[in-house]
């Protein structure tokens, strides 16, 4: 599965946007990490996560079964 990964690094935008979602999310416990890897699965098209914590699934993504 490695060779299918990709290494994206998270730029300045990413990032402001992942900050103010968690901001918004403080409530709801997410981390920075969590609301940086949501912005950025939204940024791409993404609708898989490969995660086991349901804050994924709260935003509408599915997960492994």
């Amino acid at each position: 599965m490695v060779r299918l990964c990709e290494v994206h690094w998270v730029d300045a935008d990413l990032h402001a946007l992942g900050a103010a979602r968690c901001r918004q999310a403080r409530a709801r416990s997410l981390s920075l990490t969590d609301c940086v890897s949501i912005e950025f699965m939204r940024r791409h098209g993404l609708r898989d996560a490969i995660a086991f914590d349901e804050h994924f699934a709260r935003e509408g993504f599915s997960l492994p079964r």
